[in-house]
């Protein structure tokens, strides 16, 4: 039964979606050697999970990984641990919960992964936030054009269970230019229990997958992290684009950035909105104010929120989440709300996440839509066209200074008075470091004379 289910699994991680699962054609198919190596990747990943929590690492497991897994809010099929002796696949009762456990030793892969884990993977706590920010709904259609392994979709899903929406009326689609990425998220929903999806294989610049009758098939929610500033991509294609996408311009050779963003935005419905992550260069740069300006112009522009650094492995820089909206409020028509957190980010152990206060803040900015000093700034788009438009967030949001340094009158202290004040202060305390060294001299000579 466990060889029949890993067979039927590669089978579905190989086909078009879990809606063929049920089809008696893919039960029925050949073992092909696609099926061969998706069904080898699925069987080292399932193994991999039985393998650590079996009997035979039972000891190890408890008192070395159990206390990471609880950590990182594993299901309570896996911290059912504590009253079995061993763990497999047949020992899960939900099949949700399976899901969680993959997606727990795909994070664990990317721990391992170094700087390579950003091709495939999004840090949870900024993809959560994205989920919360553009709140999916039941019944939606919702999409990533660089899906890596699914993690923003089952995000969005997971988003819509919080909210007490039915997910099972969400539909999911995403296309990945990996083979092997892909594949893994196609199971990574699958695992989930997720019955309507579709997880392509392609280039989604080049070569888009979703289409509906002749044209680009477009989504209620869009949520990516995509490739930063590639330069292998084709520019002269893109300048007749057949799928209209370029109707910003092209972007130049070196970054493509501004490709994807397009593409995103004419992958919107009428009332579709999107949260893309970014470096922040796309909100400045010279070479693509053209662009951007057009953009600006659109009034699609909704939200531009700076993050921390260090949100992604091996790499210090900060990032910035690009939310748009085609059916924005009457009250938010011809605005945008600059939010400023680069100082709400938490680091442990080397890595760095969003606390859930950090994520609420940013929330609450951004439903609020109001000035907060020093944290949020509504800007009308006449005041960002006065700065051609430039969305770096520093020209809105000033920063509150720090306090200036006073005297015990309450003058302002000067450089050059509190280059005198250290100086003073300074003496002073060699002068005590001087008599103690010479109190402890002396003390020191009554023992050695005391001892003879």
């Amino acid at each position: 039964v466990p060889a029949f289910m890993f067979w039927w699994l590669a089978g579905t991680a190989m086909g078009r979606g879990a809606r063929d699962a049920g089809a008696f054609r893919t039960w029925t198919a050949p073992f092909t050697a696609r099926r061969a190596v998706a069904a080898a990747l699925a069987c080292a990943c399932l193994f991999a999970a039985w393998w650590q929590v079996s009997f035979w690492n039972r000891e190890a497991w408890y008192f070395a990984g159990f206390k990471q897994i609880r950590q990182a809010n594993m299901p309570a099929a896996v911290r059912s641990l504590e009253r079995s002796r061993a763990w497999g696949p047949r020992e899960v009762n939900s099949i949700y919960e399976l899901g969680n456990a993959y997606e727990y030793l795909i994070k664990k892969f990317a721990d391992d992964s170094g700087h390579t884990a950003a091709e495939f993977y999004t840090n949870r706590t900024v993809v959560h936030l994205m989920t919360q920010l553009l709140s999916p709904k039941a019944g939606e259609s919702i999409y990533d054009p660089t899906c890596g392994t699914g993690g923003m979709l089952i995000s969005a899903l997971d988003e819509v269970k919080r909210s007490g929406g039915e997910y099972r009326t969400l539909k999911l689609y995403g296309q990945e230019r990996n083979l092997i990425t892909s594949s893994i998220a196609r199971m990574n929903l699958f695992l989930h229990g997720v019955e309507d999806f579709d997880i392509s294989r392609g280039d989604t610049l080049a070569d888009p997958k979703h289409i509906d009758d002749d044209r680009l098939r477009q989504f209620d929610v869009i949520l990516a992290n995509p490739p930063y500033s590639i330069k292998q991509w084709d520019r002269e294609a893109w300048n007749g684009d057949k799928w209209g996408r370029n109707t910003l311009g092209t972007p130049p050779q070196g970054r493509a950035d501004y490709a994807f963003q397009q593409h995103i935005m004419t992958s919107l419905t009428s009332k579709g909105r999107c949260a893309v992550l970014w470096p922040h260069g796309v909100l400045f740069r010279n070479e693509e104010q053209t662009m951007r300006a057009k953009m600006i112009e659109q009034d699609w522009v909704e939200a531009v929120i700076g993050l921390g650094p260090n949100l992604f492995y091996n790499s210090p820089m900060e990032s910035c989440i690009l939310i748009c909206n085609r059916k924005k409020t009457a009250a938010r028509k011809s605005k945008v709300i600059f939010i400023d957190a680069v100082s709400e980010v938490t680091r442990e152990r080397a890595q760095s996440f969003l606390k859930t206060e950090h994520q609420n803040r940013i929330l609450t900015a951004f439903k609020t839509f109001v000035d907060v000093p020093g944290f949020a700034k509504v800007a009308n788009l006449d005041e960002i066209g006065a700065k051609a438009g430039n969305l770096s967030i520093p020209l809105y949001v000033k920063r509150i200074a720090a306090a200036v340094a006073t005297d015990s009158n309450g003058d302002v202290i000067s450089l050059r008075s509190a280059w005198d004040q250290w100086q003073t202060d300074g003496r002073t305390f060699w002068i005590q470091m001087d008599a103690l060294v010479e109190t402890l001299d002396g003390l020191i000579t009554e023992d050695i004379e005391s001892v003879r």
